[in-house]
């Protein structure tokens, strides 16, 4: 990355994503989250070759996702913050991801810069120790 953030780790994939990743593999089931996520779909296990999800992800993968889902309806998750960390990983900049998931570039840095945990947060908790 050329901006100001350090390279980041390879991120781990959310739970939502992972029958995609097992489905695709991680290139092709970012691209399909990147043009699907947030949409309603049906995948069957039979493939007629005439979807648009068909010709992104082939009619083998659309057998895979038929036989995970198992033909039901399910709406395609957005997981914009694993694809900002994934882009991020596979080399693009902040002001490049954020054209491609459609936010700001101060969102994609929230997603990249990693959280304190809360044994490592200097912040004092306000209510703890209050009495009822």
């Amino acid at each position: 990355m050329t901006d100001d953030l350090p390279a980041p780790p390879k991120p781990r994939v959310p739970p939502q994503a992972e029958p995609y990743v097992a489905a695709l593999g991680e290139e092709l089931a970012a691209e399909f989250l990147l043009q699907f996520g947030g949409a309603p779909i049906v995948f069957s296990a039979k493939s007629y070759g005439h979807s648009r999800a068909h010709e992104l992800i082939g009619e083998d993968g659309v057998r895979a996702l038929g036989a995970y889902y198992g033909g039901e309806r399910h709406r395609v998750p957005l997981e914009k913050k694993w694809l900002a960390q994934w882009l991020a990983w596979k080399g693009q900049t902040v002001y490049e991801i954020a054209r491609r998931l459609h936010v700001t570039d101060i969102t994609v840095r929230k997603y990249l810069t990693p959280r304190p945990s809360r044994a490592d947060d200097p912040q004092l908790p306000l209510f703890d120790g209050l009495k009822r």
